[in-house]
């Protein structure tokens, strides 16, 4: 598989590893992943995958940092409506840190991320898992639910995919 080849990445439900040059900043800076390089070859691989039938996407997790264009430094990231993701669980590593807080770090990002994935942006309640947190800190306060607008805009966008994939009414 090219991701596999490429940046060491086996798509599925399996830990991984990196060694590609091209998409990380220099040793200096730190290491990272670029985003737009990334994303780029997952969605090449995922391709089967994005839009097929009952699969809205694919997100990826990866041990490493995440950059992009203007970002030193990102949570996740996905191009909207793109059907393809990834989380960045480097960010959330702490020398004492609790499995479960990890945990709840890398799903909220996860939902975020799967928001994007699918076509819904951001919302405007900080609590909420598609929130945008400037820091550790307001990530942690983020809750395990999505607020009303949320709600609202996922349950717009099923109404869209159920009403194209109705079957033809009868005559």
């Amino acid at each position: 598989a090219h991701l596999s080849r490429e940046f060491g990445i086996e798509v599925g439900q399996r830990t991984t590893c990196w060694s590609h040059r091209q998409v990380l900043r220099p040793p200096a800076v730190r290491r990272a992943v670029d985003g737009d390089a990334l994303l780029s070859h997952l969605k090449l691989e995922c391709a089967p995958l994005i839009g097929a039938k009952r699969s809205f996407g694919a997100i990826g997790t990866l041990p490493e940092g995440l950059y992009a264009r203007n970002y030193n430094f990102l949570f996740g990231y996905a191009w909207r409506r793109s059907g393809c993701g990834i989380v960045s669980c480097a960010m959330f590593v702490a020398p004492r840190i609790y499995r479960a807080t990890f945990e709840k770090r890398v799903m909220m990002q996860a939902l975020s991320t799967a928001g994007f994935v699918i076509g819904i942006g951001r919302c405007t309640s900080a609590w909420c898992a598609p929130a945008y947190p400037h820091s550790l800190e307001e990530h942690d306060r983020k809750e395990d639910r999505l607020c009303n607008e949320c709600v609202e805009n996922l349950t717009a966008l099923y109404g869209r995919i159920a009403a194209a994939n109705a079957p033809p009414a009868d005559r």
